[in-house]
């Protein structure tokens, strides 16, 4: 029987294997990470104690670096930062992906170090820094990572992360997309590539504070409701990655269960009909196993009905040909309709005509798909 705990020495068992499973999923962003160096990936796929990850660095790197040191993965989970330690159990390279397979962690611990939520939702926001090292004043330019009010993370634009060693006291100036534009003084707590960590050593000014705290507050209530909607945001990506199937048969949109009848009867097991009632619940349900062909019903069409038909078949196109079936010569709004919808053909319909229909229906399905079936 697995185990299944969450306790101080962490997630374990199948609560573990759930998380995994549903960042896979999600194909959910975490690091590679060493001691000395990070590597940012996206999960992929849990097959039993291995896990798959996207490989962002070369098979010399994987092997002579992250091997070698002690290697965790980093992520996200509500709100907060988790992390295991692996080792790398091989790499696979195909033509358009590479990709890394990992052991999977023992347990999953809590590894947060921040003394605030962070926003790392940071669109389009910078700023700079600047010190005055041996009399030369520099200046260089940053793009902002993730910022709370007590400290910050930048890339750096221009120059090198290691320019600015930890422990430094430094002048930060802060142009915050949507919100404040401040400058303060900040201490450097560590380097990594071009990235710095910033941290207010000298609590921000009550203007400044109060705007960064609201700037702040409004991405994790964003941040929030992603993840209190992450099940659904789960589900539709299972449904975007699932095989669709092969288009098959008739669908009549239509609310007159004699014209079912009707229709079924001329089409034989040439093409198979559905029924459905044109609004958009139950025909969105239905158009995802997709037709061959869709035939409209146009009796009693007015000119809502025509709108409306026209907003549901634009809305969720059916990708097949269409056909709008008349059954009042006197009403001209179903043949209006067929010329408002691309290649749409218009039929009137009547019972005895129902051999008529067929061939006309065989012969768009074989040019529409190419096909002799």
């Amino acid at each position: 029987m697995t185990s299944n705990t969450q306790n101080k020495g962490g997630l374990s068992g199948q609560l573990r294997d759930q998380i995994l499973d549903e960042l896979c999923d999600r194909k959910a962003s975490l690091l590679l990470a060493t001691p000395y160096l990070s590597f940012e990936s996206r999960f992929l796929e849990r097959e039993g104690d291995r896990l798959r990850v996207r490989a962002g660095m070369s098979r010399e790197v994987a092997q002579n670096t992250l091997a070698a040191q002690g290697l965790r993965i980093r992520f996200s989970w509500d709100l907060s930062m988790f992390a295991g330690a692996c080792r790398i159990l091989d790499f696979e390279q195909e033509e358009h992906r590479r990709t890394l397979v990992l052991s999977l962690p023992e347990s999953l611990g809590l590894d947060e170090q921040r003394r605030s939520y962070r926003a790392d939702r940071t669109g389009r926001s910078g700023g700079s820094l600047g010190s005055t090292l041996g009399g030369e004043v520099r200046i260089r330019a940053f793009a902002l990572e993730n910022i709370s009010p007590l400290g910050a993370g930048v890339f750096m634009r221009e120059g090198r992360g290691e320019e600015w060693v930890p422990g430094a006291m430094v002048q930060a100036s802060f142009d915050l997309e949507g919100g404040p534009a401040f400058s303060t003084r900040a201490r450097v707590v560590h380097t990594q590539g071009n990235s710095v960590g910033l941290d207010f050593s000298e609590p921000l000014e009550s203007g400044a504070l109060s705007g960064v705290q609201r700037w702040v507050d409004a991405r994790k209530a964003e941040a929030r409701h992603l993840w209190d909607n992450r099940l659904e945001m789960r589900t539709r990506a299972l449904e975007a990655a699932r095989p669709r199937p092969a288009p098959a048969g008739l669908l009549l949109l239509s609310a007159d269960t004699q014209l079912s009848e009707d229709i079924k009867a001329a089409m034989g097991e040439a093409l198979p009909t559905r029924i459905c009632p044109p609004v958009m619940a139950p025909y969105k349900k239905l158009v995802a196993e997709p037709p061959l062909l869709l035939l409209l019903d146009g009796a009693c069409m007015g000119s809502e009905e025509r709108r409306r038909a026209r907003t549901l078949l634009e809305t969720q196109p059916p990708d097949c040909p269409i056909i709008i079936l008349g059954r009042d010569p006197q009403n001209d709004h179903p043949r209006l309709l067929s010329t408002e919808l691309k290649g749409a053909a218009y039929f009137e319909w009547q019972p005895e005509k129902g051999a008529v229909l067929r061939m006309l229906a065989q012969g768009l399905v074989r040019k529409h798909w190419k096909s002799e079936d």
